[in-house]
């Protein structure tokens, strides 16, 4: 009875399995395990373009900050080149203007002695024309006669060395025109290397300007609200105030967009996470429903998790530079520009007015470099002061360059010590003139101090 009961039993077992109805479940389970897999792979490929895309701006994030960095260096670089031309260039002028200085007076000299040398050659060939029976009979008194004939010949031996002297002194006021001459062609092949080295630095630094065009939208918006605070002020004390608020607000919304990334990159971890947990339970999934004879190279293998994106990321180029603040290297700045300083702190100007800066006689086209690292906080005219360069150097430090034909720098922009930031030009009438100022808290401090004294290219 028993084995009749288990025979049946099997019978239906076996009648169920070839029924339609069984064969369309393990279809359905088939299709649901296909397409589980199919879910798979999407996860699978959105987790890699994530990975690539993120992996890809990091590297183009790396590559732009370093060719900056290296346009930085190279800007620098030029920039100098160009002051020691500019330099070079002043030194054979002022040497070209001391020989012909030189060759005028020695000139002067040659024409007053060949005058007199003239007057007494004829003299004496008068005299040695005639026999001294002749003399005799000359008008007027014989003695006189005899006393100028006498007096001539003496004269004589004095003639024939200021005669010899007068040789040397042509041969000397030759070699001086030589000379000048030589000096002239060096002059002019130093003024078109002066070209050639701003041509070479203005293409630097246009090359930079491309490269810096992702922070332009912010960079203008800045110079605009600094602009609009510059249109209010009502003195240079008051524009730095408002220039210190704007920094302080500035910092504020960095440290706002900063937690703000570390937010989103934690968001974008529990993302990846999820994504990864989301995976790994498909895959499970997949394992449990998947037949026995499955190929194991079918199975999809594992991802490693995503690392969080670092939201400090890779600099750009607009980036601030964080530097050591201006309190520290004091005796270590360099000069803005080359040139002649006319008046320092303290001193009283051509008005009767007390100093508060600097003010340097430049050449005109001559190069302005940054004094020390900062970041350019006001760039454009102001009241009195013309075109108007102040940058911050952290810790309540600023350094004012005034009077400048063309500014080279933007509201933002991140300066390294030595970096072109503007160029001289003259004023109708007068030589370019820059005035250098210092301040901290918004007060002028005497900036002879920082200035390299032992590497000092302006002269005083």
């Amino acid at each position: 009875m028993t084995r009749h009961l288990l025979a049946s039993a099997a019978m239906s077992v076996a009648l169920l399995a070839a029924s339609p109805v069984f064969c369309q479940s393990r279809q359905q389970i088939e299709q649901e395990r296909q397409r589980e897999a199919e879910r798979l792979r999407d996860v699978e490929r959105s987790i890699e373009r994530e990975r690539g895309r993120q992996a890809s701006l990091e590297r183009q994030a790396q590559i732009l900050g370093r060719e900056v960095e290296k346009l930085q260096t190279d800007i620098v670089a030029a920039a100098r080149a160009v002051q020691a031309q500019e330099e070079e260039l002043s030194t054979l002028e002022q040497k070209l203007d001391t020989l012909a200085v030189e060759e005028h007076q020695k000139s002067g000299m040659f024409a007053r002695q060949r005058d007199r040398l003239g007057w007494l050659t004829t003299a004496m060939q008068n005299l040695a024309r005639h026999p001294p029976e002749m003399l005799l009979a000359a008008p007027g008194d014989p003695v006189d006669t005899v006393r100028s004939a006498i007096l001539l010949q003496a004269a004589l031996p004095r003639v024939q060395l200021a005669v010899a002297q007068l040789r040397g002194e042509l041969e000397r006021l030759s070699m001086l025109r030589e000379e000048v001459i030589r000096q002239a062609a060096r002059v002019e092949e130093s003024r078109l290397a002066l070209v050639d080295q701003h041509r070479r630095l203005e293409g630097l630094v246009q090359r930079k300007a491309v490269l810096q065009e992702r922070t332009e939208s912010e960079s203008h918006r800045l110079a605009q609200r600094v602009e609009a605070m510059a249109a209010t002020a009502q003195d240079l004390r008051q524009l730095l105030e408002r220039l210190e608020q704007e920094r302080l607000r500035r910092e504020a919304e960095e440290r706002a967009r900063a937690l703000e990334a570390q937010r989103q990159a934690r968001a974008e971890a529990q993302r990846q996470a999820q994504l990864e947990a989301q995976r790994q339970a498909l895959a499970r999934a997949q394992r449990q429903q998947a037949p026995p004879s499955q190929p194991e190279s079918q199975q999809t293998a594992s991802l490693p998790p995503a690392a969080p994106p670092d939201p400090a990321g890779a600099r750009g180029a607009g980036n601030r530079l964080k530097s050591e603040a201006l309190a520290q290297p004091r005796g270590q700045l360099t000069y803005p520009a080359i040139g002649r300083v006319l008046t320092r702190y303290g001193e009283a100007d051509q008005f009767g007015a007390t100093q508060r800066g600097l003010t340097i006689e430049t050449r005109t086209g001559a190069q302005v470099v940054a004094t020390f690292d900062g970041t350019v906080a006001f760039a454009g005219p102001f009241r009195g002061y013309g075109q108007l360069l102040i940058i911050e150097h952290g810790e309540g430090y600023h350094s004012l360059l005034a009077g400048l034909g063309r500014i080279d720098a933007r509201v933002g922009q991140a300066v390294v010590a030595g970096e072109p930031v503007g160029i001289m030009a003259p004023l109708p009438g007068q030589t370019p003139k820059l005035y250098v100022e210092f301040r901290r808290n918004g007060q002028p401090v005497n900036p002879t101090p920082w200035l390299a004294a032992g590497k000092e290219k302006v002269s005083g």
